[in-house]
């Protein structure tokens, strides 16, 4: 896993479309997991040197496509202004705050807080990285 990060850090530059990169990690590893074997099979252990009969489990694809998007959203929510931040962090607490508790909190009319969540959550739907995610 260490070598095919390391394969994209050395190699960043040559990726003409971000969104491939995924597909490019898919292929590097399946490289560099290959070239292990290969490794591997050329060397004979000792019988002083122990043999690694651990498991690994294999990697959950779900898992790191959901982690890709919760950075690419966590990003995109640094980029808004600190009110409007606060107003989604807020909107989508768990317990979620009334409108009146939220009205509070940030100074800002009930009236406000629905137009406002709208132009923040359209905001987020044009920025790059967001709209890349979704297609």
């Amino acid at each position: 896993m260490q070598s095919t990060w390391l394969r994209l850090f050395e190699h960043i530059a040559s990726v003409r479309v971000p969104r491939a990169v995924g597909g490019w990690i898919a292929t590097t590893a399946r490289r560099e997991s290959l070239c292990t074997v290969q490794a591997a099979r050329r060397q004979e252990p000792t019988e002083h040197e122990p043999l690694d009969t651990e498991m690994v489990e294999p990697v959950d694809a779900d898992h790191l496509a959901q982690a890709e998007r919760r950075q690419t959203v966590t990003g995109a929510l640094t980029r808004l202004s600190a009110r409007d931040a606060a107003l989604l962090g807020m909107l989508f607490a768990e317990p979620a705050p009334s409108y009146a508790e939220i009205s509070a909190a940030l100074d800002m009319p009930v009236g406000s807080i629905g137009p406002t969540r709208q132009r923040t959550i359209a905001r987020l739907r044009r920025d790059r990285d967001v709209r890349r995610l979704a297609e």
